[in-house]
């Protein structure tokens, strides 16, 4: 079945875990305590909820949003302890996570799909890959940023001159029990994979890696307030500074 003829994009493909051993450890398995601490209530029209990881994170921490709740894992130590952001803008819901453990990963997507009182129209998944673990359709391609490629569910329009996330590439843990979820509702998601560079050996988040976010933001129409010295700062956390390069003997 050539799926090109029924979806907008390949059907949403995820693998939560590399390992192929049929006999695991559930104990190791088992999930910490996620739980949702909000401080005020969402708004009460349909909104449209953007969720953002890896870099897509580091985005969202840029808009000029107010932070009203939190995602808390309360299995971590309070020490070194990062919460998810949960923010608002008028009729858009943002959330920012942190890392998050594979284990954890179906719970961190549940409670984002069960905010009290949200109610969700549509979903906007911000996420990066680097190009050591994409492969391109054309053989020898070298993707250059700002490079975007989208994976949407089945219940979504085709975005115009955008280009899919393709096929064999995966989208793992977090993005993929997001994902999935969506699909399995029926909610509509489009998934916007953004090409993250690195450089001396450190994923970096750089002017074209937002740029590639805002260009797929502006073709469905959506308009985030970006504080410009939030992301200036931002960009400059995200970066290689002078001493990463050095080798202490």
């Amino acid at each position: 079945m050539d799926y090109e003829d029924s979806f907008p994009s390949a059907p949403v493909r995820y693998a939560f875990d590399d390992s192929d051993d049929d006999d695991l450890d559930t104990s190791e398995a088992t999930s910490n305590t996620i739980t949702i601490g909000l401080v005020e209530p969402f708004p009460e029209k349909p909104c449209t909820l953007v969720l953002g990881i890896h870099a897509g994170a580091s985005y969202i921490n840029a808009l000029d949003t107010g932070v009203n709740g939190h995602i808390i894992n309360e299995g971590q130590k309070a020490t070194n302890r990062v919460d998810a952001d949960i923010s608002t803008a008028d009729d858009i819901v943002c959330i920012s996570f942190p890392t998050v453990d594979t284990k954890d990963a179906n719970t961190y997507a549940q409670m984002a799909f069960n905010l009290p009182g949200l109610t969700v129209e549509r979903v906007i998944l911000l996420d990066s890959f680097v190009s050591t673990d994409y492969t391109s359709r054309q053989w020898g391609d070298d993707p250059r940023p700002p490079f975007l490629r989208v994976l949407q569910t089945s219940v979504t329009t085709k975005i115009p001159e955008t280009n899919p996330y393709e096929a064999p590439n995966l989208v793992k843990d977090l993005a993929a029990a997001l994902l999935a979820h969506c699909e399995i509702h029926g909610i509509p998601c489009y998934g916007l994979f953004s090409l993250q560079e690195s450089l001396l050996g450190k994923h970096i988040i750089t002017q074209d890696t937002c740029t590639a976010y805002s260009q797929g933001l502006d073709k469905l129409g959506i308009k985030l307030p970006v504080n410009n010295t939030k992301l200036e700062q931002i960009l400059k956390q995200g970066g290689v500074d002078e001493h990463h390069h050095r080798l202490y003997l």
